[in-house]
């Protein structure tokens, strides 16, 4: 992305401001053709009378919250409260919140330290996540500083 910011001549934080909500509205979709495939199956809830397994419907839960998140998030930035945040706020919340819903999916065989690639990579993006949120906050911090010392 950074080649389009000197192309545009925008700032890489609002072009990552933009990515954050379409990749979002993307993996909205991705999950929303899970529903059609019948691939990213749930968990089994319960059986019933007939002996039928009933799943959690785990891609229209997914689909759903991430719609719900990116509806948020663009309230959030409308009122300029996530302003150049958008991107590792989204991280962090599509982070958390993929790692929770994981858990009601069919699990999987383990990945990494004993983690199916949903939770693995989510811890991933939280991770990612928080680290640009601080630095952001350090940034702000600092010329905050430099603003009190300089008066």
């Amino acid at each position: 992305f950074l080649p389009l910011t000197k192309i545009f001549k925008l700032p890489f934080s609002d072009m990552m401001d933009f990515v954050s909500l379409s990749g979002l509205l993307m993996f909205a979709v991705m999950k929303a053709n899970c529903t059609f495939s019948g691939c990213c199956g749930g968990r089994v809830l319960w059986y019933s009378a007939a002996g039928k397994a009933i799943h959690f419907p785990s891609p229209i839960v997914e689909t759903l919250t991430t719609l719900l998140l990116v509806c948020v998030l663009l309230y959030f930035e409308h009122i300029g409260k996530m302003r150049k945040r958008l991107y590792p706020v989204s991280l962090v919340s599509y982070g958390a919140l993929r790692f929770v819903l994981n858990f009601f999916r069919l699990p999987e065989k383990p990945f990494v330290f004993g983690l199916q690639k949903g939770n693995f990579w989510s811890i991933v993006a939280i991770f990612f996540g928080l680290v640009w949120i601080f630095i952001l906050a350090y940034i702000d911090l600092n010329k905050k500083y430099r603003e009190i010392k300089s008066v």
